[in-house]
């Protein structure tokens, strides 16, 4: 008895691992999506069909996102965010390397560039898109305002660092510093424009 007591335990696995392994299935669903998404557009699949690519059962599925939108609101909004801020973070992270208005002017200019590829511009209109979705949808809310709450961060550590670095002045050049508070003005509107969860507009 005591062998089988053992053996039980020892075949039972750890909860590190069962986590690890629901996190790798999370990750394939999300991979899984975002092919479809660039496949056939963002209504052009099934959530049975995201199973069957991702090697999920469809219940699995259900019991993780809340539904489709769900779904394509937080692939679209996670992989927009993330091209978006990691441009802005690396930028922000090379500014004590730069010297002189010039310099700066060249990366900020830089990091525009790198934010305007075509994948990237695609995966941002996708989240405009989400943001609409967000007015009346509830399964968009929340991937939606987790995103626009990452990019204004990312938005304002890059002011703190400028001004912190006594670089918003007149020498900048206007363009580039005006832009910058646009986009952190522009991210703060986004965010106001998704209701909360438990907004009567939603019900």
């Amino acid at each position: 008895m005591e062998t089988l007591g053992w053996s039980a335990a020892a075949a039972s696995p750890s909860v590190p691992s069962v986590r690890r392994a629901a996190a790798a299935k999370i990750d394939a669903v999300r991979a899984a999506a975002s092919a479809l998404i660039d496949r056939h557009g963002l209504d052009g699949f099934t959530m049975s069909e995201v199973a069957d690519l991702a090697g999920v059962s469809r219940p699995w599925l259900n019991s993780v996102f809340d539904g489709r939108t769900h779904l394509v609101a937080e692939v679209v909004s996670g992989r927009a965010t993330a091209s978006m801020c990691s441009v802005i973070d690396g930028f922000t992270g090379e500014l004590d390397a730069l010297s002189g208005p010039e310099e700066i002017c060249r990366g900020f200019d830089e990091m525009l560039r790198a934010l305007n590829t075509p994948d990237v511009v695609a995966w941002h209109w996708q989240f405009i898109e989400m943001v609409a979705w967000s007015v009346t949808d509830p399964g968009a809310v929340e991937p939606v305002r987790t995103a626009l709450r990452d990019v204004h961060a990312s938005v304002e550590r890059l002011l703190i660092v400028v001004d912190d670095g006594g670089r918003l002045r007149p020498e900048v050049g206007p363009i580039s510093a005006g832009a910058l508070v646009l986009a952190a003005s522009l991210a703060s509107r986004f965010e106001s424009l998704a209701p909360s969860s438990g907004g009567g507009s939603l019900g």
